[in-house]
């Protein structure tokens, strides 16, 4: 049951990874023409981080937990500490995702002080939270043969909750300021319409990635409980990074006259690009 428990997964994670690497394939030249040649800031470098990270960190997945066997011959408290390093793959992405999320939302309402406080507030929430509950989690997790994860007890989820939280309340800060401002009516193609048309799929994919993960873990109970958690990674760094090229791509070259932007639009322009109109 096991072994075949570690195959499915195997499987599993390598889908994530082929998903990943085509994707970055082909966006690649947008990348090196939108993201590459921007000016040097954080966000610049946490996009670069969520796109191409993941992609080594499922790689490692890949390798350890394959037909060669290597976390066949870990130790228990070696699994521990590999349990331990795919969640901070995890958490790094997530929170750099949720980082530039909340300085657009920062944005798109005009820089309105108290909301950044109130979402740094809840963004340190999260991670306090995420990180509590998975060091209480992890070593009272029962695991098998490849480190897989025979059963994890209920608190583990609550990392899974957090998350989703978060991603919520961003969801529908958006959604307020879209609907409540009037560049709703400049046009399909204004950078409101984008956040929001992108901001719905993104929030579903990562939704029900994170939600996926929760069943398995609370009702499933089983050796395969971990099969889609690749696919939480693929869900942040493929949401995040298209999020915030599909932005700067507009900006850059917009289908409406830059002279009907609106001053939020080429404020976020500037952010992480040198080539977004001023």
């Amino acid at each position: 049951m096991q072994e075949s428990a570690a195959i499915a997964i195997s499987k599993s994670n390598i889908a994530a990874l082929a998903f990943l690497f085509w994707d970055m394939l082909i966006n690649l030249s947008d990348e090196i023409e939108y993201m590459w040649r921007a000016r040097n800031t954080w966000v610049k470098w946490a996009y670069l981080y969520i796109r191409h990270f993941p992609i080594f960190g499922i790689a490692s997945m890949v390798i350890l937990n394959t037909g060669v066997g290597i976390a066949g011959r870990f130790t228990p408290r070696q699994c521990i500490g590999w349990l331990v390093v795919q969640g901070c793959i995890l958490l790094s992405v997530v929170l750099l995702v949720d980082a530039i999320l909340i300085l657009r939302i920062y944005v798109l309402f005009a820089r309105n002080r108290a909301l950044l406080v109130t979402l740094v507030i809840a963004f340190v929430i999260e991670a306090s939270s995420t990180i509590i509950c998975s060091a209480l989690a992890v070593p009272r997790m029962t695991l098998g043969s490849k480190c897989l994860i025979l059963k994890a007890p209920r608190v583990y989820t609550g990392n899974w909750l957090a998350s989703m939280g978060m991603q919520t309340i961003l969801f529908i800060l958006t959604c307020y300021r879209f609907y409540t401002s009037v560049d709703r009516r400049l046009g399909t193609r204004s950078i409101l319409h984008i956040l929001i048309r992108d901001g719905i799929w993104a929030y579903a994919f990562i939704f029900v990635a994170a939600l996926t993960n929760v069943l398995l873990l609370r009702l499933q109970q089983s050796v395969i409980s971990g099969i889609c958690f690749p696919w939480a990674i693929v869900a942040f760094s493929f949401a995040g990074s298209h999020l915030q090229l599909n932005v700067v791509k507009e900006l850059v070259h917009p289908s409406i006259p830059s002279n009907i932007l609106t001053s939020t639009e080429m404020e976020l322009g500037t952010i992480g690009n040198a080539n977004a109109p001023l």
